[in-house]
């Protein structure tokens, strides 16, 4: 997963704002037509942000549940919805900040 922020008067891109995650989930689901599952979600990263044309990179991770339903409609073609809660983090010099987070996800898959 990545982030960045284009809007900012930087004349190299490396300038810049921007994140980069890596997530592992890790859960149980139960095979059927209705496939119920749930998830343990955890995130590792970094966080790179310039001021005063000054690089800091700060190092990032995330931990989460989610929640879902998977709907199989012929064959392998499905439906998917769930809803989930994730509280990132980031060691910077002054500390340890966090963000907490809801999240939904719709899509199919084939």
């Amino acid at each position: 997963m990545g982030a960045g922020e284009s809007s900012q008067d930087r004349s190299k891109w490396w300038q810049h704002n921007f994140g980069l995650e890596v997530s592992l989930a890790l859960g149980l689901q139960y095979p059927a037509r209705f496939t119920p599952y749930g998830e343990l979600v955890v995130g590792l990263g970094a966080l790179h942000h310039n001021i005063y044309n000054k690089d800091f990179i700060d190092f990032a991770y995330s931990v989460g549940i989610e929640a879902g339903l998977e709907v199989y409609l012929t064959g392998h073609l499905h439906l998917a919805a769930a809803f989930g809660w994730r509280r990132s983090l980031v060691n910077a010099g002054a500390g340890t900040f966090y963000a907490d987070s809801w999240t939904v996800s719709v899509g199919f898959g084939l």
